[in-house]
């Protein structure tokens, strides 16, 4: 099966998912509507689509007729494939279905969060409806967002979540012992103490409402205490805002706010007993890295929780079970052994080959 993927712009998760793809071997192409970046296979070109419309890049008003015939004109230039995913590109897939199905016997289409309700504008609606009707599956990253979109629009019969891979999972699972050993001596963290790691997202509020959180537990849990916290995908204000929060209160932490490889990041989600969860949306990973690194999971104050963890019996707790006191922390051959049953559910989920696979059964 061939396969050419068509998004706006190659984000995170695409960028992985093509990854996985080639090293599975899979024939797929992927095209940029916003640079017209071709990737094929290890190659990587650009097409430069003609337009007789160039003049109307200067009128800001009318220059999108400009790149709507461009992206028009670079699609209609590709070879034949099996099916084409439209990836999150949405009202362009309305105008781009002739020369869609010129290339291809069907298509899916990759939803968004930007259209899974209905929009205030008729016409918006009156577009998506065209392209999902034509649709041969429409495609989620999440059982919510399907649950929202069907309550919208319904197709009911056309829709199949995606999980998306987590690449991170190679690098923790190949992580040896000694290797372990060498990241925590590097980041200073001792393993015989408790290392929690707090993922680092969501609004400022929240993070400080977190840590506030954490400020308050008993002085001698706190000692025996380090607080991993990463600040890598946070912007410069944010990482501003809580390094002069932190000033305020007492604890013991390793705030990482540099670049890591993903084998360092691997490394803390191995190193922490136990992990705080601020969000859930992709492409943040924190949840199913932390679940398949087999730390305990706690979510603080979060309410979309995708029910496949539910589903698959996965357990999670919530941030109002948070301890620190060492008959919590230390770990029982229960606890170890609902870890372990943890790590494997969430793999059947997030494992890339797993999540491709479920990929391609909706492709064919």
């Amino acid at each position: 099966m061939k396969i050419l993927i068509l998004c706006k712009r190659i984000d995170l998760m695409l960028k992985n998912r093509l990854t996985f793809m080639k090293e599975a071997g899979i024939d797929v192409d992927c095209l940029s509507l916003y640079d017209y970046r071709f990737i094929s296979g290890d190659e990587t070109t650009f097409i430069e689509p003609e337009s007789p419309l160039e003049f109307l890049e200067k009128r800001q008003r009318l220059r999108s007729l400009n790149r709507l015939w461009k992206r028009k004109k670079a699609v209609a230039s590709l070879e034949a494939y099996d099916v084409v995913d439209l990836y999150k590109i949405g009202t362009n897939a309305a105008f781009l279905l002739s020369e869609v199905k010129n290339l291809a016997p069907r298509y899916v289409v990759t939803l968004d969060e930007r259209h899974l309700t209905k929009s205030s504008l008729g016409i918006v609606n009156f577009l998506m409806n065209r392209v999902y009707k034509g649709a041969y599956r429409l495609l989620f990253e999440t059982e919510i967002q399907k649950e929202i979109f069907t309550e919208a629009f319904g197709y009911e019969e056309k829709l199949t979540v995606i999980h998306y891979g987590i690449a991170l999972f190679k690098e923790i699972e190949k992580l040896t012992d000694e290797e372990l050993a060498g990241y925590a001596h590097a980041f200073d963290l001792a393993q015989t103490e408790n290392i929690v790691y707090c993922d680092m997202s969501g609004s400022v509020k929240r993070q400080k409402s977190l840590l506030t959180a954490l400020a308050n537990f008993p002085k001698e849990e706190l000692k025996r205490t380090t607080f991993i916290l990463p600040m890598l995908f946070n912007d410069f204000e944010t990482r501003q805002k809580i390094k002069a929060f932190l000033k305020g209160i007492d604890l013991d932490y390793l705030l990482l706010d540099g670049m890591l490889s993903p084998i360092q990041r691997a490394a803390l989600f191995r190193l922490a007993h136990q992990t705080i969860v601020l969000s859930v949306t992709p492409p943040n990973d924190t949840l199913p890295s932390a679940l398949f690194a087999k730390s305990r999971v706690y979510l603080y104050h979060i309410h979309d929780l995708d029910p496949i963890y539910r589903k698959k019996e996965i357990f999670i707790d919530d941030f109002k079970n948070f301890s620190l006191s060492a008959e919590e922390t230390e770990t029982s051959a229960l606890m170890e052994d609902i870890l372990k049953r943890n790590s494997e559910k969430t793999a059947e989920i997030f494992a890339p080959q797993n999540a491709i696979k479920v990929y391609l059964e909706a492709l064919a």
